[in-house]
């Protein structure tokens, strides 16, 4: 095996960075929007949760557009996409 695999420390610091800045924004979010109006309402229907998560796949999509795109803003909303990813396996193993 060649590259990154070779020595990973550099990618898992990548990771548990990526992994920390996704927790940060769901903490965010749940303060600016409440718990109630995230993914993580186990009684929000999963159709309403679902599109949170479209939306903001959306706009990772608009990100990588020449118009709108840059990669800080990219970065922004991938780790906004995740939170709510995460945010509605949250919602969904809380219904039981």
């Amino acid at each position: 095996m060649s590259g990154i695999f070779n020595n990973p420390g550099p990618v898992l610091d990548q990771i548990s960075d990526a992994l920390a800045e996704v927790g940060e924004e769901l903490f965010s979010a749940v303060k600016k929007h409440g718990f109630e109006q995230t993914p993580m309402n186990p009684v929000k229907s999963l159709n309403d949760s679902f599109v949170i998560l479209a939306e903001e796949f959306g706009e990772v999509a608009r990100a990588l557009t020449h118009d709108e795109g840059s990669i800080d803003n990219l970065l922004e909303e991938l780790i906004q996409t995740a939170a709510m990813a995460v945010a509605m396996v949250v919602g969904v193993r809380l219904r039981g």
